[in-house]
C-alpha cells in the first residue's frame, strides 16, 4: 500500500510538472515562429527554451524528493500506528 502512495505521489506531481513545462515550451514556439531567425529576440528565446528544459529537469527531481519524503513519512505513521494498536 505504501508504495503505490508513492507512486501515486510521483505521477501526480510529474504530470501537473509535465503539463506546465508543454505548456510553457508550446507558448515559446509559438512567439518563436513569428520572429525573424537570428535576430536578437530569437537568441533570447532560445536561452529561454534551455532554460525551461533545466527547470523541468529540477522540478522532476525536487517533485521526487518531496515524494521519497512523504512516502517515508507514510511509513513512519504506519510503524506507530502498528506499535500503538
Amino acid at each position: 500500500m505504501e508504495h503505490l502512495i508513492l507512486i501515486l505521489c510521483l505521477a501526480f506531481v510529474f504530470s501537473i510538472v509535465a503539463g506546465m513545462h508543454l505548456y510553457t515550451m508550446k507558448k515559446i514556439n509559438d512567439v518563436q515562429k513569428n520572429l525573424i531567425i537570428e535576430g536578437k529576440d530569437w537568441r533570447a528565446l532560445e536561452r529561454a527554451s534551455a532554460g525551461s528544459l533545466y527547470t523541468l529537469l529540477m522540478l522532476f527531481l525536487f517533485s521526487t524528493a518531496v515524494g521519497v519524503i512523504l512516502h517515508k513519512f507514510v511509513m513512519f505513521e504506519l510503524f506507530l500506528r502498528s506499535i500503538v494498536n
